[in-house]
């Protein structure tokens, strides 16, 4: 971030009295509800005990010990997590990883998390495995920045390998190309030194096998279709015979990879055996749980469907068959009885990643969104409360909504899949599409809004299937029915185009062969003219345009947010790094809002010669797009990974109930603890519970309490005891509550 620098005290003072002008209302957290989890994990020998973590920064560490009835935020992460595990030998201990260089381990239970070792600069951890049978032994499979190639930079999709708990690595390459994901790591139960890497390399899936621990891999992705490997589970009575999850089917190989054959059509993204019944497996696709009952050579799908595409992550009990977790980017479904039935764990949460924002222009009570995993949705009463917009055929891979100026009822849907342009002109009833073009990937659309019959779409576009993006702009003259390449340019993306009150001039910004790009036309895209001289740092992530001033003109990369007063021929930087969206003032060109990737809400009044954190901003830092209400300027939405919509001045809309946040289940009072101390016991526990008292490395600090135990006990601190951090352990059976415990020096 850029730092603040002194200024003359009287021009702090009347930015400060600006400033809290602005920030007099508060954020309110709005809809909608779900839940987009980024990493979970559960406890083997405990059916009932879950942790995930949300998407977003920072990373909130959720503990359930009651099948997920009951959840706990144990503790925060300062990082983006994407890959949690615990080691099968010492419950206690977790690990945790993801866009950061740290691994971060915990070994009590999640209540703290010191970050335990360093990994090489740009290592993005997808998957973390710890050995069933060694403790200290684990793996982790991740993305790391490769070298620049013809078609710019490239990832590395590698294995890291740690035999000291995590706190030294070792690093072996397996695949290099364009775009690596490295989504599927695994290990045969019976044979730990036996593991399995992949995900995808090149648009194309991965798949890799070691009979070392690691120290050597063979390529087994041979007769794999789809773009990525997702998952893989060994057969737990023929250990030569796999499954593995892609999305073009799940395949089975009976021979140790050397062969596959697709025994489910559908799309898969996870896949695993039940321990208890080895003939049973589960597969996770989109809104749905397939079973099978003859070691994966045929598939059902007599289970209940539930909301959400991409299920990545499964857990099944090890005690029964039946009982197992499945999680997608929408939430958390629990089910006892094999998929016959589900029972969402974070259906009241407002935790969604939402990827689009926008409002019915005719009526701008209705708002429109996309959420990753569960597709379009709409709200009539300024956000509070969503619905889902039946019928959309392909709904977690929309990426924007929009309506027809002409037709307001018409609504226009661009989904990522399979590039194809939606049109309902009954609410959802029917749905017609229309291909965009082949191997496009796009990230939005609009209409003209002058002429309705024309539409702009933006993205990135692949010469094959296997190819690396271009920056790519198409053009509708006919409604969406048929489309054109307006500008294709080399390696890279574009993320969005602006169109002028002149409605001529149109803007298109991104990246360009790993270069900013920002290109400006005159004729609606006939020809083009760069306007990046001046603009470092790549991709350009945000532009907009002051409505106060045509002429002045806001973009964002991750070096700084720029100016240009004069259309874009010369630009400034004004400070603060790594913006993801930004939001002008309707009145002033000197005030500018702007969200971040992991730092929040950040605003200046002076130009950026100072930026201020917006203080009054919840929790989440990672914000994905402004939007300002079409008839009312003060109210101001702001979409988040996460953290669902935020909204700031929404006129006459009462604070919508958070998601409750039990109140832990055991309690110390106080927490700081100089002689003794009251012990809250968890409801009905009283009588057969069992207390210890343990030291953050796992170490028992006092003999165990388990009689005259009362709701609330009084505990007194053992002799000798010395001054520290502490965690007080109940136990009642299976069942385990933990609490932090501090013991202040004694004088």
């Amino acid at each position: 971030m850029k730092r603040e620098f002194p200024i003359p005290v009287f021009a702090v003072l009347l930015a400060g009295a600006v400033s809290a002008a602005l920030c007099q209302q508060p954020w309110q957290q709005l809809g909608p509800h779900g839940a987009a989890v980024a990493a979970m994990t559960g406890v083997p020998g405990y059916p009932d005990d879950l942790y995930f973590v949300p998407e977003g920064f920072p990373a909130v560490v959720w503990r359930t010990t009651d099948a997920g009835v009951r959840w706990t935020a144990v503790e925060t992460i300062p990082a983006i997590i994407t890959a949690l595990a615990v080691d099968p030998l010492a419950v206690r201990t977790l690990y945790a990883a993801g866009w950061t260089r740290n691994v971060y381990r915990s070994t009590d239970a999640g209540e703290t998390w010191p970050v335990r070792g360093t990994l090489p600069s740009g290592t993005r951890v997808r998957q973390l495995l710890v050995n069933p049978v060694t403790t200290n032994e684990l793996w982790a499979n991740a993305d790391l920045p490769g070298p620049t190639g013809p078609d710019g930079p490239t990832s590395i999709l590698s294995v890291l390998h740690s035999t000291t708990g995590g706190a030294g690595w070792t690093t072996s390459p397996l695949d290099t190309s364009f775009e690596t994901r490295a989504l599927l790591l695994a290990i045969d139960p019976l044979h730990p030194r036996r593991l399995f890497a992949g995900g995808s390399a090149g648009n194309r899936p991965a798949l890799f096998a070691s009979e070392n621990g690691g120290a050597s891999w063979s390529d087994i992705a041979a007769g794999l279709a789809g773009t990525c490997a997702y998952g893989l589970a060994v057969d737990p009575l023929d250990s030569t015979a796999l499954l593995c999850a892609t999305d073009a089917g799940l395949y089975r190989s009976p021979d140790n990879g050397a062969n596959w054959s697709r025994t489910g059509a559908f799309p898969a993204y996870s896949v695993a055996f039940a321990a208890a019944s080895p003939h049973t497996a589960y597969a996770g696709s989109d809104n749905l749980v397939y079973r099978s009952n003859n070691l994966g050579l045929s598939w059902y799908a007599d289970t209940t469907s539930f909301f959400g595409t991409t299920t990545r992550w499964l857990w099944v009990s090890r005690e029964s068959p039946y009982e197992l977790f499945a999680a997608n980017p929408v939430g958390i479904y629990y089910t006892t009885n094999g998929g016959f039935d589900w029972t969402p764990r974070t259906a009241n949460w407002r935790s969604a990643s939402v990827t689009f924002l926008g409002f019915h222009r005719p009526n701008p009570e209705t708002a429109f969104a996309t959420v990753a995993g569960f597709g379009p949705i709409v709200s009539s009463d300024h956000g509070v409360n969503w619905t889902r917009i039946r019928g959309f055929p392909n709904s977690g891979s929309a990426v924007c909504i929009q309506t027809n100026p002409r037709h307001p009822d018409t609504l226009a849907v661009l989904s990522a899949f399979d590039s194809r342009f939606w049109l309902t002109t009954d609410r959802g009833d029917s749905w017609s599409s229309h291909t965009t073009a082949t191997d496009f990937v796009p990230a939005g659309f609009v209409y003209h809004p002058s002429d309705p019959d024309t539409l702009y779409a933006w993205g990135g576009k692949r010469d094959s299937t296997s190819g690396p993006t271009r920056f790519c702009l198409l053009k509708s003259s006919d409604a969406g029915r048929h489309w054109n390449t307006l500008s294709l340019r080399g390696p890279g993306f574009c993320h969005g185009l602006l169109i002028t009150p002149t409605l001529d001039t149109l803007f298109a910004h991104g990246a360009v062969d790993n270069q900013p790009a920002l290109l400006r036309s005159t004729d609606r895209g006939g020809s083009w003219q760069s306007l990046a001289d001046g603009i470092s740092g790549s991709p350009v992530r945000a532009l907009v345009r002051s409505p106060r001033q045509p002429a002045t003109i806001f973009c964002a990369t991750p070096a700084g947010v720029f100016r240009s007063d004069n259309g874009g021929a010369y630009w400034t930087n004004i400070g603060l790094e790594n913006v993801t969206t930004l939001l002008p003032d309707t009145a002033n060109t000197s005030i500018l809002w702007a969200g971040t990737d992991t730092q929040g809400i950040f605003y200046t009044t002076n130009n950026g010669q100072v930026w201020w954190r917006d203080t009054l901003s919840p929790a989440p830092r990672s914000i994905l797009s402004f939007q300002r209400h079409p008839t009312r300027p003060a109210a101001v939405y702001c979409a988040t990974q996460g953290r669902s919509i935020l909204g700031r001045g929404i006129v006459s809309v009462a604070e919508p109930p958070a998601a409750p946040r039990i109140a832990p289940a055991l309690q110390v009072r106080p927490s700081a603890v100089r002689r003794s101390a009251t012990i809250i016991l968890p409801p009905g526990w009283a009588e057969t519970a069992t207390l210890d008292l343990f030291t953050p490395d796992g170490r028992r600090a006092s003999t165990s309490l388990s009689t005259r135990l009362q709701p609330q006990t009084k505990w007194a601190r053992p002799a000798g005891l010395p001054s520290g951090t502490y965690m007080l352990v109940a136990r009642r059976g299976q069942e385990m509550h933990v609490a932090r415990l501090f013991l202040t020096p004694l004088r």
